[in-house]
């Protein structure tokens, strides 16, 4: 047939126009497919910098929040300890106005004690006259001095004010700048001063504020250390990065230790030749956000031709600059993976159509050529010459005038021949035309079954195909807009469900032990094992795919119970580095209606689509997993494992809320550790977190799954108890009471210490009608409980 012109054109035509097509359509999609596959993995990148930021932003509030909370504790502790020493002067006074001491004597007597007296860390109470001399003061150098006109660094009076706001308002705080006893560096200094009007002196302590901050910084510390190690985790596509700087282009942390703690002003863009720390401050004032330019790699240092992308966001409150960096390579691994595909599908479908169009010309081309073949034959002489092409159609009707016109040239030159010889040559002619028809009519019968069968074959394979991708679609979707781990598990079961109908499979998680893996999904009808060691799976052992086409061609894992003739496949689920479960799919093994080849090019696709809807899935569970920590670490105090105070607020509005729609109680107890200062004094702050560590693991062990437990700020702590009235409430905190006291036993520096504790119980809406005002009413009952001896539970008083 090749030799055929008119073959070799309409081939040519065909080729042409089906080659255009597939061009066509290949240009028009891939740029497309391109674009918006790099804009979701650059969507993608940019979250977990959003996420990042969203984080440092939160522990500086927290750090914030803490100073405020710091410094009003060691406000009230300075009031306490003035509170002490009032009843010291009263004692003495009283025992003066009883007669057992002589004025003289019992001045004498309080102030030899209160110079004598000092607390945490070299602090002391002194006392000065209504003329502000210093009758008492530890310092012999300020003993009995006239402070009257004695002023700070920045030129204000010290005591004088003291005196006068004491004598105004019977009490009141001032600020100066003092040195510490025994130094001779002034520190700002906070000073409580109260009025003893008995015998006209006013009695003062203070802290140092490098004290406050000295807590504040070992938290900032902390804060830094735990950033540090999830920047030196993350990973953004293959090889992206997180890291930070300050605007002194300081890099303050980076995954490589190399180069944190070091000044990198002097690493330029080699593009524009000028400081790339300088060009990703500006590029963070942009409404993007981000800045392209020219860099190396690590495996090919030096040359810095390879395009990158770092997306930048300032946090002014720490004055840093967070940065995400990626090669823009990596966000396009996916689409030309994808474009690869399609490209492959084209050139396949390609083949086939070129294949049918060939049939199809083969088809029309060969009566003609039977047709031209008889005309040869009978321009040679040779009068038997007949073409046996039958039908209705011209290609019929002129073979058969064909016939007719070599039958009739034939018959007039045997006219010679008797009536009865050519009768009988008629019907033996007519016997054969009429077997000959029989048997075409059958072979193109046949030709034509089995072609409609292949074609029908292609037709539902391009269909299954179609409804895959547009499945693999639909769940990659589905998956980008979970919000929850679980919320994937339903996903991923319908999408199997479309995919591989009439077949079962599960989907496993592993569990935080690192060693089981138990069932969270399942489709169709599933009977294996629902929980299983991580070694009895082979897969899992490998690191791969593991495939048994039937029982016995193959190790079979021990978690698969099904009976022959099932065949299985075995895909670990891998993200970020980490192993997070794994996809079985149990198939019904070799179809006996399919070729060899056949059923190995249908194993071939189910194990693809598997692994595609594998690494689709390990994605976005990696993804959700750090967005969950991100935001556990946000709302959980790090010492004790309880929640923060902000937590705590949000939480009591919406329980009061809710109270408040249902018309029911919310209770609420607020904990302070006795003594506390005492032991921090006497053990060191690192004794005090020991302490504090087992209070919050023992609020977690004693109420319910309902209450929150939180840490209000320094020793003290706030339990939340919706739908708990105020009996409940107190019988709740006086259990609490006594379980800390006979319970509950720190072990520090082979020394078992006894806790116990302050408690003050509200309850809304009969302690008070909002937060703030139950707040407030369970902290005034914790202070009576202190003020009353501590080591007891006291409730608020009832709003009437």
């Amino acid at each position: 047939m090749f030799s055929s012109i008119l073959y070799r054109r309409i081939c040519f035509v065909i080729l042409f126009t089906v080659l255009c097509y597939s061009v066509t359509i290949y240009i028009f999609s891939v740029p497309l497919i391109n674009k918006t596959v790099y804009s979701r993995e650059e969507e993608a990148a940019k979250t977990i910098l959003d996420n990042m930021a969203e984080f440092v932003k939160s522990k500086h509030f927290s750090l914030e929040t803490y100073r405020a909370s710091a410094l009003d504790a060691h406000k009230k502790e300075l009031k306490h300890i003035i509170q002490i020493q009032e009843n010291f002067l009263k004692a003495k006074y009283n025992q003066y106005k009883t007669g057992k001491l002589t004025e003289l004597e019992a001045k004498q007597r309080a102030l030899e004690t209160l110079r004598s007296f000092k607390y945490g860390n070299n602090d002391y109470v002194w006392l000065s006259s209504y003329d502000s001399v210093l009758i008492s003061h530890p310092d012999p150098k300020l003993h009995n001095a006239d402070f009257s006109q004695v002023k700070d660094i920045d030129g204000n009076l010290i005591v004088p004010p003291m005196v006068r706001v004491a004598r105004e308002n019977g009490e009141g705080y001032t600020s100066y700048w003092w040195k510490r006893l025994g130094e001779e560096k002034p520190i700002e200094k906070i000073t409580y001063s109260r009025h003893f009007p008995q015998w006209e002196w006013v009695m003062a302590t203070g802290v140092y504020i490098d004290d406050v901050e000295a807590e504040i910084n070992s938290l900032k510390e902390k804060m830094i250390n735990e950033l540090r190690q999830m920047i030196h985790t993350i990973k953004i596509a293959r090889t992206g990065y997180m890291y930070i700087f300050d605007s002194n282009i300081n890099m303050i942390m980076h995954p490589n230790p190399n180069i944190e703690n070091t000044d990198f002003s002097s690493l330029l863009n080699p593009e524009t030749s000028k400081s790339i720390g300088r060009e990703l401050m500006a590029a963070a004032k942009t409404p993007e956000g981000k800045l392209y330019y020219k860099w190396d790699k690590p495996d090919d240092k030096g040359y810095y031709i390879y395009d990158k992308i770092s997306w930048v966001i300032y946090n002014k409150e720490l004055d840093w600059y967070i940065v995400s960096s990626v090669y823009t390579e990596e966000l396009n691994s996916s689409a030309i993976m994808l474009r690869n595909r399609i490209f492959s599908v084209s050139v396949v479908m390609f083949l086939l159509f070129i294949g049918v169009a060939i049939i199809f010309v083969n088809k029309i081309l060969v009566p003609v050529k039977k047709l031209s073949d008889m005309a040869v034959r009978v321009k040679n002489g040779d009068l038997s010459a007949q073409c046996d092409i039958t039908g209705k159609d011209e290609f019929g009707m002129l073979a058969m005038t064909f016939n007719g016109m070599v039958s009739q040239i034939k018959s007039h030159i045997k006219e010679l021949d008797s009536k009865v010889q050519e009768r009988t040559q008629e019907l033996d002619k007519k016997n054969e035309k009429l077997l000959k028809e029989i048997a075409e009519r059958n072979r193109m019968e046949l030709e034509t079954k089995k072609a409609n069968e292949k074609l029908t074959i292609w037709v539902d394979e391009l269909k299954q195909h179609n409804h895959e991708m547009s499945l693999l679609n639909q769940m990659g979707d589905m998956l980008q807009a979970c919000h929850t781990i679980d919320e994937t598990f339903r996903v991923i079961t319908e999408t199997f469900e479309g995919l591989f109908p009439g077949e079962a499979g599960s989907l496993f998680f592993l569990k935080n032990s690192g060693n089981l893996l138990e069932t969270v999904a399942t489709w169709g009808n599933y009977s294996d094992d629902d929980i299983f060691q991580r070694e009895h799976c082979w897969g899992l052992r490998r690191g791969k795919v593991h495939r048994v086409v039937k029982p016995g061609s193959g190790q079979v894992c021990q978690h698969v119970k099904a009976t022959p003739p099932f065949g299985s496949l075995c895909v670990p689920l891998v993200g970020k580095s980490e192993v997070l479960g794994m996809l079985h799919l149990r198939f019904d093994g070799y179809d006996p209606n399919l070729s060899e080849e056949e059923n190995k090019r249908l194993l071939e696709s189910k194990q693809q689509m598997v692994m595609t809807v594998a690494d689709h899935l390990s994605l976005s569970l990696a993804n959700l997993k750090l967005r969950d920590r991100l935001q556990e670490l946000s709302i959980r105090d790090p010492l004790t494992g309880l929640y923060n105070r902000r937590f705590m607020q949000e939480s009591l509005e919406r329980e009061i809320i809710t109270a408040q729609r249902d018309n029911s109680d919310v209770g609420i107890i607020m904990i302070d550790v006795d003594h506390f200062k005492e032991f921090n004094d006497n053990y060191g702050h690192e004794a005090g977190d020991v302490v504090l560590k087992e209070l919050g693991a023992y609020f977690r062990k004693n109420f319910r799954g309902g209450d929150i437990a939180c840490r209000f700020g320094g020793e003290e702590f706030t339990i939340i108890m919706p739908g708990t009235s105020l009996e409940n409430a107190h019988k709740r905190a006086e259990k609490l009471h006594l379980g800390v006291k006979n319970e509950l036993s720190v072990k520090y520096l082979d020394k078992n210490h006894n806790i116990t504790i302050s408690v003050g119980v509200a309850v809304f809406p009969v302690n008070g009608s909002n937060s703030k005002d139950l707040l407030i009413a369970s902290d005034t009952a914790l202070y009576q409980a202190k003020n009353a001896g501590r080591n007891q539970v006291v409730i608020a008083e009832i709003i009437k």
